[in-house]
């Protein structure tokens, strides 16, 4: 028997044609996992180029010749309102903007005249104000305020509770004491009364979104700015008068 050998074939080496630096460039990209841009970039390199990009258009815009000359500016524009404001509150406004954009215009030229009573508490203040209804105003030291019906009655309801301050501290009384007494979180914000209170003829502005109150008991004037419903909101003392 005659074996005939079979010669195995040579594997033949395909040549990878030449495709220079741009073809490289081709394919590493074909190859390449593309992030999102909030993971190629943190959120200061993010906002950079928003604001960059929106700086561009803005320029494009304008004509100008460096694209990135402009800048966003955000303006808040001044309130002018239709009434002036009486004595002093005028000067005190003009000084700072904020009073404006927090209780907003007056709604009258001139105040009304009105009963109040102050009472100093250890961390705030307690504001009685005469009106329809008669309202307990809460003052902390926060700058906060919350509002309470006065629903004290002389003859119905009792001057006190009964406490017992600790030396040198009182015992709020009559409308003050109710709503200190009949609100747990009341007595918790603004501890015992460090003197007795005080009433006096005070006059009252209204505003869009509160009231300007004079108290010369005081010798100085609350703006009340209120939130959405007037049951709670800001308050600040403001050395001026009508």
């Amino acid at each position: 028997i005659t074996s005939t050998i079979t010669a195995t074939p040579t594997l033949t080496r395909t040549p990878t044609p030449d495709v220079g630096v741009l073809g490289d460039l081709v394919m590493l990209a074909a190859r390449a996992t593309i992030l999102p841009p909030e993971q190629l970039y943190n959120p200061q390199t993010l906002t950079a180029v928003y604001f960059a990009g929106q700086n561009y258009q803005l320029t494009q815009l304008a004509g100008t010749a460096n694209p990135f000359a402009a800048t966003l500016t955000p303006t808040v524009g001044a309130i002018t309102c239709p009434l002036p404001l009486p004595g002093t509150l005028a000067t005190v406004f003009s000084a700072d903007a904020t009073l404006t954009q927090s209780a907003g215009c007056p709604l009258t030229s001139a105040p009304f005249g009105t009963t109040t009573a102050v009472q100093a508490f250890e961390r705030g203040t307690m504001l009685y104000l005469q009106g329809s209804p008669n309202s307990i105003y809460m003052l902390t030291l926060d700058g906060r305020f919350q509002r309470f019906e006065d629903t004290w009655l002389s003859g119905v309801d009792p001057e006190t509770g009964g406490e017992s301050a600790p030396l040198g501290l009182i015992v709020p009384k009559r409308g003050f004491g109710k709503v200190w007494r009949t609100n747990p979180n009341v007595q918790a914000l603004l501890g015992w009364g460090v003197n007795e209170e005080a009433g006096a003829n005070s006059s009252v502005l209204l505003f869009e979104r509160g009231r300007a109150i004079s108290l010369p008991q005081r010798g100085d004037l609350i703006l009340l700015s209120d939130d959405p419903g007037g049951i709670t909101g800001t308050w600040r003392a403001l050395a001026a008068s009508f």
